[in-house]
């Protein structure tokens, strides 16, 4: 299986929400835009991630973790 990159990923901002975008396969996680610390995207019950043949634990971690640093303020990436 191969490993999803940052550059794999589009992040999207639509008022309260945060969507990550996995653009090889146009999976999404959506976060509130306003949650400090990010761990879990909200999804539909019935949506079904299709991870292209990488594995999905590692596909949803990435998104996690491009939504945290999204979420820093300028100050706390070094901007």
């Amino acid at each position: 299986m191969a490993d999803p990159k940052t550059d794999d990923f589009r992040l999207e901002r639509n008022g309260s929400e945060l969507t990550v975008v996995f653009t090889p396969t146009g999976a999404t996680y959506t976060f509130p835009a306003n949650q400090a610390e990010p761990n879990e995207p909200t999804a539909e019950q019935e949506q079904r991630v299709d991870t292209g043949g990488y594995a999905e634990a590692d596909v949803r971690k990435m998104a996690v973790s491009l939504a945290a640093l999204a979420h820093q303020r300028p100050a706390e990436r070094g901007a």
